[in-house]
């Protein structure tokens, strides 16, 4: 699959750049395939992009849900629009101040880091309510699924649940907007053990292995056993967990973001 442009939609002047730019990310075909979803000849959407013709407002409207623009992104897409067809100086200067507007709340937005602060109890609950979250979260340290279409394509749920969960780790610092793409931050997500949160970030995660072992291959490693064990045993199998998770959590901090993988391991007692 074709990257997406990097200079991202609030940065333009021009719709027609981004359209081209987009375009030209898809790869071959996609001027014909953005006159299929606009039900228009190819000569038209040419004359469009050559600047002899302008796109209407119900034709850009169909556009940017072809390109699944988030819905700040299709207000600034249409007010580019808007300030093209308008036929007074006064009415562009009107629409040139709403675009305006628009891109200082999605710069304000993009920029909205509180790295030291840490999530309210809601957000939380919300953060750990799915894997989604986490996994989302993680996927945008790796180069290539950092855009809401590129992480959408790798799970296979709806771009409107990615933007969704982008949007709510954006706003509460999980992850800022850089250059069009979502990078991770270090803000602190952390629950107690035994915080009910703690509780369903496991479940979410184990629930999603059984997913996981049914498309296991031969580079992957699984391990279940239930033992018996003197009782003496079991805080030295407990430290072995523990030196282990401790030498995992050396070796991960400097690795660098490549590959997702899911790790459990479970010591209890029944």
């Amino acid at each position: 699959m074709s990257k997406l442009s990097n200079e991202p939609l609030f940065n333009m002047t021009d719709y027609r750049a981004y359209i081209e730019a987009w375009a030209r990310a898809k790869g071959r075909g996609e001027y014909r395939r953005i006159s299929l979803a606009l039900n228009m000849h190819t000569t038209l959407v040419s004359q469009i992009l050559n600047g002899k013709k302008s796109l209407t407002e119900e034709q850009a409207t169909k556009l940017c849900d072809y390109m699944r623009l988030n819905p700040l992104e299709t207000d600034f897409f249409l007010k580019l629009v808007q300030i093209e067809r308008a036929g007074s100086e006064q009415l562009k200067n009107i629409f040139s101040r709403h675009l305006k507007q628009i891109r200082n709340q999605a710069n304000e937005i993009s920029n909205r880091v509180p790295e030291s602060k840490e999530l309210t109890e809601q957000d939380r609950a919300i953060f750990y309510s799915s894997w989604h979250y986490s996994m989302i979260r993680l996927l945008t340290m790796i180069k290539g699924k950092q855009t809401a279409e590129e992480i959408s394509v790798y799970l296979g749920i709806s771009i409107s649940r990615v933007q969704e969960i982008l949007s709510f780790l954006a706003s509460r610092g999980l992850c800022r907007l850089t250059n069009g793409r979502y990078v991770r931050t270090e803000q602190n997500t952390h629950v107690e053990a035994r915080s009910a949160l703690a509780i369903r970030h496991h479940q979410n995660w184990r629930s999603k292995s059984l997913e996981l072992h049914e498309k296991m291959s031969s580079d992957d490693l699984a391990f279940t056993a239930p033992i018996s064990i003197a009782k003496k045993d079991i805080q030295k199998i407990k430290k072995i967990l523990l030196e282990t998770i401790s030498e995992i959590s050396t070796l991960v901090e400097g690795s660098p973001s490549e590959e997702i993988v899911y790790l459990g391991i479970d010591c209890i007692k029944i």
